[in-house]
């Protein structure tokens, strides 16, 4: 009997895995070498300790219940982890497993594996996993891992379910066509050409059309690129969101382009003052000289119609230059938007022009219908004051002059309308109608920049403004709408 038991312990002795035997009441009958070594106590001592003793208290439960299983219902027992307490009270986290021993019903054998190593490598993975998670979800761009086969999302950080308004478990369950406005090219297959060149040409950088969970679009750029993400073979895509960039790009292509168009109307603004100064320039120049030599000649009698040309013809600039100021200073001066009633300001357009209209005889009729509009009252008033003035100057020997300003849907839109029975225009006249000193007729009062003005007023409230008239002797029509940001 001894012989058998001397080989059995010479043969664990010499095994690398810690070996013990105990009884069920927790008294330690037999360690190996490897498993003294492993808590660092003699055989001598080992002979004082007991099972108990050597594990860490909140260890006992998960021992008894494993310990119960064992004897009454099989030989052996599952691998279970667990720890034992070293001499020095180092806790060594271990892999066991414990089978009964025939002839002797209370004893147990316990095979042990030293897993510290492997709790360390664990710890340590873990902790790298969650370092990098907190960089991960740090990160003030959106970032996607994407398979490199199929463009599956994999995992995407914090900022990412911020910006599309997705949980991370919904993004693993979605494509990329689901965040993507799917308007050419910002198509689902547009997303696979870019992952592709990513794939074998190397890093990609572009803009996108994206979309949230809401549907609301928005502009980002993507930065794609393979990468090795623990040994892995992933796609990695960063993402920032470009809004304000694309609006500032926006706005400043809408002022380059203003500034443009501003650049083109001073040109032509300053050729046409150049052109329209000389006119009456001219004929200043021409009766101040016929005046000199009716003078000479001392026919006094031709020095008052003389001068009188002289007069008007400086009268003429004067109002040119006055139309100019406030053709120049319209960008200057403020908008101030306001709740305005159309009628209203059309009655007071009607007021300041009552001396012409009563003169002519004029009949005005304002509609009830008009609307009231988000605009600058004064530069309303001055839109319409220079629409109806146009008509009244263009009424001709009309012996029933009218002028009706009213309202009508185009298109779903308000449109506001000045509509006369005066002289009509004819199609080629239509074209040059609103720009700076254009007169259908010279010898009609005025400057020739009222319609321009009412042009350049109706833009500033980012509308639109044409002229309608079936020909000469027909009347005319105006329209124009307005950017109204609220109807009543």
């Amino acid at each position: 009997m001894n012989a058998p038991v001397s080989e059995i312990t010479r043969f664990l002795d010499q095994l690398h895995d810690p070996v013990a035997c105990f009884r069920v009441n927790g008294k330690i009958i037999y360690t190996n070498q490897a498993f003294r070594s492993l808590l660092n106590y003699t055989k001598k001592q080992f002979a004082n300790l007991s099972y108990s003793k050597i594990t860490p208290p909140h260890w006992h439960a998960q021992d008894e219940k494993i310990l119960h299983n064992q004897v009454n219902n099989k030989p052996y027992s599952e691998s279970f982890e667990k720890e034992f307490i070293s001499q020095k009270g180092i806790k060594i986290p271990v892999r066991c497993r414990i089978e009964s021993i025939d002839g002797c019903d209370d004893c147990f054998w316990l095979f042990a594996y030293d897993i510290s190593e492997e709790k360390q490598y664990i710890d340590k993975l873990l902790h790298s996993q969650s370092k990098y998670r907190a960089i991960f979800d740090a990160a003030n761009d959106a970032i996607f891992i994407h398979d490199v086969d199929t463009g599956k999302i994999l995992d995407a950080n914090l900022k990412t379910c911020l910006m599309y308004g997705y949980t991370r478990d919904e993004l693993r369950r979605i494509t990329v066509e689901s965040l993507s406005s799917g308007v050419a090219p910002y198509t689902n297959k547009d997303a696979l050409a870019h992952i592709k060149k990513a794939l074998q040409l190397g890093p990609q950088i572009f803009e996108w059309h994206a979309k949230d969970k809401k549907g609301n679009l928005f502009w980002v750029e993507v930065s794609l690129k393979r990468s090795s993400i623990g040994g892995n073979d992933l796609l990695l895509a960063v993402v920032r969101d470009i809004t304000d960039r694309k609006l500032t790009e926006a706005y400043r292509d809408q002022l380059i382009a203003h500034l443009e168009a501003k650049n083109v109307e001073m040109e032509r603004f300053t050729y046409t003052i150049s052109h329209d100064l000389k006119s009456p320039l001219f004929t200043i120049k021409g009766f101040i000289e016929m005046a000199q030599r009716n003078i000479s000649q001392q026919a006094f009698n031709l020095l008052p119609d003389n001068l009188h040309r002289i007069g008007r013809a400086a009268q003429r600039i004067e109002d040119m230059l006055n139309e100019l100021m406030n053709v120049s200073q319209m960008d200057y001066w403020k908008m101030k938007t306001e709740q305005v009633s159309l009628k209203s300001v059309a009655a007071e357009a009607v007021e300041l022009l009552a001396s012409s209209i009563n003169e002519q005889n004029v009949v005005v009729t304002i509609d009830e219908g008009l609307p009231v509009v988000e605009g600058d009252r004064l530069r309303l008033v001055s839109l319409l004051q220079n629409l109806l003035e146009n008509a009244i100057k263009y009424m001709e020997d009309n012996p029933y002059p009218a002028i009706r300003v009213g309202s009508v849907l185009v298109d779903g839109q308000t449109t506001v309308f000045v509509k006369d029975n005066g002289s009509g225009i004819d199609i080629d006249n239509r074209k040059n109608i609103f720009e700076l000193f254009y007169q259908i007729d010279g010898t009609k009062k005025g400057s020739g920049l009222g319609l321009a003005l009412a042009k350049h007023i109706v833009e500033l409230h980012n509308g639109s403004i044409w002229v309608e008239s079936e020909g000469k002797g027909k009347g005319t029509t105006f329209y124009f709408t307005l950017n109204m940001k609220k109807q009543l």
